[in-house]
């Protein structure tokens, strides 16, 4: 995936998380409207066999719905899209040739009502454009399936009257729902906007803090590693080899954390206060970067990860966290390892939003809740 697509569900995954529940509720009407429907017009059905079959495949486009916009799989990706709406066309089409030659009335057929119904359950998760594209395309085949049917039906009007009726569930739901999309997309691109120029603003008025914050930090190693050791030499009175030793480890953890500090990243910085909670002030950085791909990530990928470690170290109690940033051509591969003391279920379960953000906004995210160990693997592109 070369960058990631504007949809709710990139741009807000909580959003599209909670509401997960309007989606199912979708796939359900769905269902349900084909079924009640069905069975109610069941006198126009002279096929049966074929009535299941249609019946069956709007319930295959609502379990390929259910299954693609599972926050465990996300982001739900086009060809899912374009399955869920083909098997609705086809359901429309089959729920034709079960009826054919009875079906006296277009506005008491299910198909239309279930392609629209499967096109606003897709708008939280594909772009408003392609959603429109697909209502098209539904509309289309609606209205073929009805130019053919017009010559059934009772009433004597022209073939674009029945095709008007028939296709307005599609229109209105794909269009109106691809229209909602847009308008939070846009909101939530100003407020993105005004966001980060606040945040720029914020850090212009806080550099004198930071470089306040950096000198106390100079301060703190110098009196948690270097004021001990002098006090142990002005106490014994001479210099021993193991004060020796000592000197030698403190200048070279300094000067190497000196050295570091000039490549460090906003991920050393957000990793090593955890690292360094007890101990030294003089510590190695949990994160291994040697091509300096962590500021690659855009904003809503360092949101995550910064949120996924706050977790981690606030609800999941871990120890030993460490990641590693790799570069392979564009694409940035990323391992995180730690250890928990929480059982796998427990673990997964704390962890589950942050996970489904992850996947909004990363690639091939895998995660291996193996307690006392934890493992995530995930990808992201760079220019």
């Amino acid at each position: 995936m070369t960058g990631r697509e504007e949809t709710l569900q990139a741009l807000d995954p909580l959003g599209a998380l909670a509401g997960r529940p309007l989606t199912v509720l979708g796939a359900l009407a769905a269902t349900g409207v084909a079924i009640v429907l069905t069975a109610v017009h069941g006198r126009e059905v002279g096929n049966v066999p074929l009535g299941v079959l249609a019946v069956a495949c709007c319930v295959a486009a609502c379990l390929v719905l259910l299954r693609a916009t599972d926050p465990r799989r996300a982001p739900v990706r086009r060809r899912s899209a374009v399955t869920v709406v083909a098997l609705g066309v086809v359901a429309n089409a089959v729920a034709a040739l079960s009826a054919w030659g009875q079906n006296s009335l277009v506005r008491d057929d299910w198909g239309p009502v279930v392609l629209g119904l499967l096109l606003l359950s897709l708008c939280p998760y594909r772009p408003p454009a392609e959603i429109r594209t697909l209502t098209v395309l539904a509309g289309l085949g609606v209205a073929v399936i009805t130019v053919i049917e017009s010559p059934f039906f009772v009433t004597q009007l022209p073939p674009i009257i029945f095709v008007a009726i028939a296709v307005v569930p599609v229109v209105a739901l794909g269009f109106g729902g691809a229209a909602f999309s847009t308008s939070v997309l846009s909101r939530l691109e100003r407020w993105r906007a005004r966001a980060e120029k606040a945040s720029r603003l914020h850090v212009e008025q806080q550099e004198e803090g930071i470089v306040r914050s950096v000198q106390q930090g100079r301060v703190s190693i110098l009196n948690r590693d270097v004021v001990p050791l002098f006090a142990d030499l002005v106490a014994g009175g001479e210099v021993t080899a193991e004060h020796a030793r000592r000197a030698t480890e403190v200048s070279s953890a300094i000067r190497a954390l000196m050295v570091a500090e000039t490549e460090r990243s906003w991920l050393d910085d957000l990793l090593v206060p955890t690292a360094s909670a007890s101990g030294s002030a003089v510590w190695a950085s949990p994160v291994s970067d040697p091509d300096h791909v962590a500021d690659a990530m855009d904003f809503d990928q360092r949101s995550a990860i910064r949120a996924l470690i706050t977790a981690l170290v606030d609800r999941a109690a871990v120890r030993d966290l460490a990641l590693a940033l790799r570069r392979s051509g564009h694409e940035v591969s990323v391992l995180l390892r730690c250890s928990t003391e929480l059982d796998s279920p427990s673990l997964s379960t704390r962890l589950a939003p942050y996970v489904a953000v992850l996947r909004a906004v990363f690639d091939n995210l895998v995660v291996e809740p193996v307690p006392p160990q934890l493992t995530m693997r995930f990808t992201y592109v760079t220019d």
